[in-house]
């Protein structure tokens, strides 16, 4: 019962507090004067959390098809990307102090750093299924031999049987 109770914490209370004090937070320090690209900085914050929690909700959930190998790379994957764009954010705010920064570069920025994430990722999902795949015929073929040794097996020792 106390796993459950974790799990729900971690899966469903935490995420909605650090939504609600991410999206708080900006609410709060608000700058007199908003600019598109603090709204887009708050949008990607919280796309970066979806990123983060939804990887913790899939790692934890008992999916037959997922290999740990897999969760570890995707894991990691996940780390990168989110660090990626918190430089990126990060970085995007210090600029902007100085200068007036483009928009559009930044979306152009954040859109490449997601593809450079994507494309990867569904590689490697794409390796491990067929990984999974190659496995499971393995093991299937395995079985079947050893189902047709034993029943040689069993034959010869009939055939030893009935010639005695």
């Amino acid at each position: 019962m106390a796993s459950k109770n974790i799990n729900i914490m971690t899966n469903v209370v935490l995420p909605i507090v650090v939504y609600v004090a991410t999206i708080g937070l900006f609410l709060l320090l608000m700058p007199a004067e908003t600019t598109p690209l603090y709204w887009i900085n708050m949008s990607y914050l919280v796309v970066l959390e979806t990123v983060f929690f939804g990887w913790l909700v899939w790692v934890r959930a008992d999916a037959r098809e997922v290999t740990p190998m897999l969760a570890v790379i995707m894991g990691t994957y996940a780390a990168y990307y989110v660090a990626a764009g918190l430089i990126c954010i990060i970085a995007s705010a210090v600029v902007s102090l100085f200068t007036a920064v483009s928009v559009k570069w930044y979306i152009a920025a954040i859109v490449v750093l997601t593809v450079l994430w994507l494309i990867p990722a569904a590689l490697i999902a794409q390796a491990d299924s067929n990984h999974a795949e190659r496995q499971a015929q393995v093991q299937d073929k395995r079985e079947e031999l050893l189902r047709r040794s034993e029943e040689r097996k069993r034959a010869q020792l009939g055939n030893d049987e009935s010639t005695k």
